[in-house]
């Protein structure tokens, strides 16, 4: 009966045998037909599937094909070849790539976020109570999910203190957290010193006006749309984030590098239009 059984799951299709058992799997079986598909990754006790199937990550089935985009191939080249890149990618933005995904509002929703939509209080505050917030590691160049916000988009409120010396009274001096992802509000004792919603280098003036002796608050509220979010920093792990006198180095400064508490105050931003590929099974979605 035994040897019965085994001869009929071998003679199953669907069904995958291994020699012995992983001890650490690094590899996966994609299945599929180019339109839904899945991945099986094996596992000492369980088998994990990773399921992939277009309309899951689009809401709805629908057409990215431009119709007419073709008319534009041959005018695209022409520029590319005259060295007239701006201009090429140009057309072929507004004329050649597919049709985008629908996208949410974002402007709204940036501004629910930071009228203080969703979280109690004003975490801005110097004096906000946070006692009951949670900790995390910062910064985390891979991001947040990497440190404990696995599957998070949204907004997320992250606040710590630092200490001054008194030599550093009455000097402006540099907040550097360097990136983040995606914008972020950045406040000194319930002060705005930065806003920035791009990749560039987060480093910000704190007026020598906002700081006292003694502990000093940041709170830091990031909104992040997709993918990898948070406190980044540097991905060089020698350089670390951190606060120092305008004119000097981060190196003769104070060093953020720690736990952080935190906050999630959303998690629910607004859809980031995407083209076709990234809703494709197995997409690269980086």
């Amino acid at each position: 009966m035994v040897l019965a059984s085994l001869c009929g799951f071998a003679q199953n299709s669907t069904m995958l045998w291994y020699k012995k058992p992983a001890e650490k799997w690094t590899d996966a079986l994609p299945i599929g037909n180019g339109r839904l598909g899945a991945m099986i990754f094996g596992g000492i006790e369980n088998d994990h599937i990773q399921f992939n199937e277009e309309t899951l990550w689009t809401g709805k089935p629908r057409d990215y094909n431009k119709k007419g985009a073709s008319a534009y191939l041959p005018q695209i080249r022409k520029l590319l070849s005259e060295g007239k890149q701006k201009e090429a990618e140009d057309l072929a933005q507004a004329q050649f790539m597919g049709l985008q995904s629908e996208t949410g509002d974002r402007a709204k929703w940036v501004k629910e976020m930071h009228s203080g939509k969703g979280i109690e209080g004003n975490p801005a505050l110097e004096n906000y109570n946070d006692k009951s917030w949670k900790t995390i590691q910062v910064p985390s160049y891979e991001g947040w999910e990497l440190v404990g916000l696995a599957n998070i988009d949204g907004a997320v409120w992250f606040r710590t203190t630092f200490n001054v010396p008194k030599d550093w009274i009455g000097e402006d001096l540099v907040l550097d957290l360097n990136r983040i992802r995606d914008q972020d509000f950045t406040y000194i004792n319930g002060a705005l010193v930065g806003n920035t919603d791009n990749l560039e280098p987060r480093k910000y003036t704190i007026p020598a006006k906002l700081i006292k002796a003694g502990q000093n608050t940041i709170a830091v509220q990031v909104l992040n749309y997709y993918d990898k979010g948070g406190i980044a920093g540097f991905k060089d792990t020698k350089r670390h984030i951190g606060i120092y006198p305008q004119g000097s180095e981060i190196e003769n400064g104070i060093s953020l590098v720690k736990k952080w508490k935190y906050k999630i105050q959303d998690e629910n931003p607004p859809a980031v239009p995407q083209y076709q590929a990234s809703y494709q099974p197995f997409g690269d979605l980086n």
